[in-house]
């Protein structure tokens, strides 16, 4: 890790986890939430929370006094913006938090941890997992998505939403998919969502959630089956933003050695 001036993001990352599961473990609905804004009393619970919070984590020591305190103001901040949008969303019930959970996907055996599970008034169960670092919803698509953890979650067929919480200062919005409108604010109902064309034969909920099982169990077989073929995603090709893209082990890498011999033997029949 590159040495920070202060709190790392993953730091960060850590403490909001934390301070959302005090806060959710304590106040647990949607109602209660709204009692205590229209009472007044949401900024002296958000401070409270992130006290304990703070108190809690593992800091690297020495941090200042001021510096702690400048954290606390931050948290404080990034908890009441984001309560905003819970605010915005219709009635709901939080059933899980910081949950763990074991799935077996056709013989692997993965335990995760759910960060919340909501429900809402028709009985509707919603997966949210919190994210403090960046989202892109083109991840999750291929037969070799970079980033499966939705499409694992779903694999239980027990939720009709799935969704990122975005937590940043200034950017705290969900980044999901929903079988019906109006369950996350800014989260469409699939059938309607923008991203159901680049899930081709996936015209609607169920078909993208049979769809999902199948990638990640395609996955989890290949996993099992111990195949282990160099094929980075992306390739070698460093320019469009594949996983080699970020390497540092280029010399050494069979990939790009490979594809330079492919280049190399072309040129070489051309030079003829």
């Amino acid at each position: 890790d590159e040495p920070t001036p202060g709190l790392s993001a993953a730091g960060r990352g850590s403490l909001i986890h934390l301070a959302l599961k005090y806060f959710w473990g304590e106040l647990r609905s949607h109602e209660r939430l709204a009692g205590l804004k229209e009472s007044g009393g949401l900024y002296a619970f958000a401070e409270k929370i992130a006290d304990r919070a703070i108190s809690e984590v593992d800091l690297p020591r020495p941090f200042s006094v001021r510096f702690l305190e400048i954290e606390r103001e931050r948290l404080i901040a990034v908890l009441l913006d984001w309560m905003e949008k819970e605010l915005a969303r219709e009635p709901f019930v939080v059933k899980r938090v910081e949950d763990s959970e074991e799935m077996d996907i056709s013989g692997l055996k993965i335990r995760g941890m759910v960060d919340r599970v909501d429900e809402l008034d028709g009985g509707s169960a919603v997966m949210i997992d919190y994210k403090s670092g960046k989202i892109n919803s083109n991840d999750w698509l291929g037969s070799r998505p970079r980033d499966p953890q939705l499409l694992i979650y779903s694999t239980s067929g027990r939720y009709d939403a799935v969704s990122f919480a975005l937590i940043r200062p200034g950017e705290c919005r969900f980044v999901g998919i929903s079988r019906n409108g109006g369950t996350l604010p800014g989260v469409s109902a699939y059938e309607e969502d923008p991203m159901r064309e680049k899930f081709e034969g996936a015209g609607d909920w169920d078909a993208l959630m049979e769809m999902w099982q199948g990638v990640v169990r395609g996955l989890a077989s290949d996993f099992l089956a111990g195949i282990a073929t160099v094929d980075p995603l992306g390739g070698a090709d460093r320019t469009w933003g594949g996983v080699c893209r970020h390497c540092p082990l280029g010399p050494l890498c069979r990939v790009c050695g490979a594809a330079d011999d492919e280049q190399g033997a072309g040129e070489a029949v051309e030079d003829e």
